[in-house]
């Protein structure tokens, strides 16, 4: 079963990206939604020990952002890939940039709609 984990303090937001992998993945997929980013670093660290296959995660999360938590995240548990979200596609962009630059890992973003279906 893939294990993935999804962060965004919009819960509207959680809710249509976990009914999208939900509806895309089906019973292949287990997904657990954090509003923050202490939520979600708790889940993986402490719950999960790091089991994940990947981590959404909006780069605007918390007060020093997603990147900063997925850095963190990444040097201890390098397995796990990271998958930026935002609502803004320039900062998605530069923002990939700079933390593949920083930790020198593989990372994806997607860009945010108001809408997902």
């Amino acid at each position: 079963m893939i294990q993935v984990a999804i962060c965004d303090e919009n819960n509207k937001t959680l809710e249509k990206l976990e009914k999208l992998i939900k509806n895309t993945l089906g019973n292949e997929v287990s997904v657990s939604t954090h509003d923050n980013v202490f939520s979600l670093v708790t889940y993986v660290c402490d719950e999960r020990k790091g089991k994940l296959d990947a981590v959404y995660i909006d780069i605007n999360a918390g007060q020093k952002g997603g990147i900063a938590a997925a850095e963190s995240l990444q040097k201890e548990y390098p397995n796990i890939k990271i998958i930026f979200l935002s609502a803004d596609r320039d900062k998605s962009l530069y923002s990939m940039s700079v933390f593949i630059i920083v930790i020198n890992v593989s990372a994806g973003f997607v860009v945010k709609f108001v809408t997902f279906f």
